[in-house]
């Protein structure tokens, strides 16, 4: 009996083990995706500043000029 009950704890073992171990590959993976996703949305947020900036600009750059042609 004691035989049998070791072999099936030692089998109950290794099967939790490989769980664990599945867990956490799952829960690294998940942060990986994670990252990538902060890092997409850091992208897409410095290129909206970076078009508003430059909008910004441009439209700087037009009221010059019609102030220029307003004052001729």
């Amino acid at each position: 009996m004691k035989k049998q009950n070791k072999a099936k704890q030692e089998r109950s073992h290794r099967r939790n083990k490989k769980r664990s171990i599945k867990s956490k590959n799952r829960a690294k993976e998940f942060a990986k995706i994670k990252l990538k996703k902060q890092a997409e949305r850091v992208k897409e947020k410095r290129a909206e500043k970076e078009t508003h900036l430059l909008k910004r600009e441009i439209e700087k750059l037009q009221n010059k000029a019609s102030q220029i042609r307003n004052k001729e």
